[in-house]
């Protein structure tokens, strides 16, 4: 796996191997920690599954474990800030620090460079990278910039007006688009957009909503309706139209944005109430997991074959937040991890 290099101005992007670590517990339940958890992932080959544990002394670390809960070890690597963790192939990537590193399996670390923001978006074949704000409960007016993750190279960048900022990114599959929420800072307000990366002007879909994703077999761009409470959860095409609402009554953009499944059939989003909502995508059914409240983005991951999703939650206000395996079609949930 080639190194990621990546150069902008904020958060940190990382790289380790998943064998480093010593191994600290066994089963699907260890012993109870009293730390919240917090941005679970998913291995691409589904084997493995890696999250974010609070410590003690204010410091966090990633922790790796089979997906049947087994064989959970700490990586030694300790850091605050942490922001978003994600698999690149066998290895891992994340934000933390505000700056950009890069860790050999051998546990050396070199500073690279920074980060505009903690919150980034791959590509299918994990080529390009696109970073920007994650929402806009205080943003600021910055572009989104889209890197080639081979070479580090800023291959394309928004370009927002003096009083907008454009947040959000999400790459289409193949890597050849972006789009991305601007919002209007000073008259209020925002929509979606999309740009090709190759060049050519910005094309706007909406005019209102934010968070986009897109849907991995590249047809639909899931999105939340506006940056006011309650939200609601719409689809549109990436060519333009009239856009399609699915459900109503959801968490605006920094609370929880929506995460397709990887086959694209279900959307996992955070409800107005602040539990875990399974959208069935052709019905517009909704599953509800009434004892799960999700705190915030970047709570779930969806296991490759699309059949369970992964939640950072707690089942009391204000509770820490364990990890919890939630079935899709069913909306039932068990716990992998207690804090």
């Amino acid at each position: 796996m080639r190194a990621i290099t990546l150069f902008a101005a904020g958060f940190a992007l990382l790289v380790t191997s998943a064998t480093a670590g010593a191994r600290v517990g066994v089963g699907a339940a260890p012993v109870r920690t009293g730390q919240s958890m917090s941005s679970p992932a998913w291995s691409p080959g589904g084997g493995l599954i890696a999250w974010v544990q609070e410590e003690y002394n204010g410091f966090s670390r990633i922790w790796i474990g089979r997906a049947n809960g087994a064989h959970a070890r700490r990586l030694r690597l300790a850091t605050d800030g942490f922001g978003q963790l994600a698999w690149v192939g066998k290895k891992l990537i994340y934000t933390s620090d505000f700056r950009l590193y890069r860790l050999t399996t051998g546990g050396r670390r070199a500073l690279v460079g920074d980060l505009e923001d903690l919150f980034f978006s791959l590509d299918r074949a994990e080529h390009r990278l696109a970073v920007g704000q994650a929402g806009c409960g205080s943003c600021t007016p910055l572009p989104v910039v889209v890197h080639d993750v081979g070479t580090g190279a800023i291959i394309a960048r928004t370009d927002p007006a003096a009083d907008e900022a454009d947040v959000a990114p999400t790459l289409s599959p193949d890597g050849t688009q972006v789009a991305y929420g601007r919002v209007r800072l000073e008259a209020g307000g925002s929509g979606i957009w999309t740009m090709r990366v190759g060049g050519g002007a910005p094309v706007q879909l909406t005019t209102a909503g934010s968070c986009p994703n897109w849907s991995p077999d590249g047809k639909t761009i899931a999105y939340l309706a506006s940056n006011d409470f309650p939200s609601a959860l719409r689809l549109v095409s990436p060519q333009g139209g009239t856009a399609r609402s699915i459900l109503s009554r959801t968490v605006t953009c920094e609370l929880g944005s929506p995460s397709w499944s990887p086959n694209s059939r279900r959307i996992a989003v955070v409800l107005a109430s602040e539990h875990l909502g399974v959208v069935d995508v052709a019905t517009g059914r909704v599953r509800l997991v009434p004892k799960l409240l999700v705190g915030g983005d970047d709570s779930f991951s969806w296991s490759p074959d699309s059949s369970t999703l992964l939640v950072a939650a707690s089942t009391k206000v204000h509770g820490c937040s364990s990890l919890w395996k939630v079935t899709a079609r069913t909306g039932t949930a068990r716990i992998f991890r207690r804090c």
